[in-house]
């Protein structure tokens, strides 16, 4: 939710699994319904101490200042925020669904000559809604 004083501020609630991982500074990218297309960033500034009570599923009140190019921002817009907890570039990454978990370790298939499939064992390391990134175990 966006909120106005001399800066533009967006409180963002973060579920319980995914507060760890969220610190100050952390870079912020953000939409808004009410300009499509149009993307905003900011930075974390703010950490609660606790959590919101009385659910089974906690979520945490974090700060986010926008950056120059909120003006436009009104306050109780609704925005959609990607909190940046880490990044990576130039580096192998497969979707999540491509990634199997099993006792014997992480997995995936790859395709060999001859329209093949191996099963390959994998390290996993930063992943996102969507991809993980491949530590080792393809080339």
């Amino acid at each position: 939710t966006i909120a106005t004083d001399s800066r533009r501020m967006v409180t963002a609630n973060v579920a319980d699994v995914d507060i760890g991982n969220v610190k100050l500074g952390d870079p912020v990218d953000f939409t808004v319904n009410s300009y499509p297309g149009t993307n905003f960033s900011g930075k974390v500034t703010s950490l609660p101490l606790l959590g919101a009570a009385g659910t089974a599923n906690p979520t945490y009140a974090v700060q986010v200042t926008v950056d120059g190019s909120g003006r436009r921002l009104l306050p109780g817009m609704i925005a959609n925020l990607t909190i940046i907890t880490a990044q990576a570039g130039n580096v192998p990454v497969v979707p999540n669904t491509a990634i199997q978990t099993t006792a014997a370790g992480t997995f995936v298939n790859t395709l060999e000559p001859g329209n093949r499939i191996r099963r390959v064992h994998v390290q996993t390391g930063i992943s996102d809604a969507s991809s993980t990134q491949i530590l080792a175990g393809l080339s």
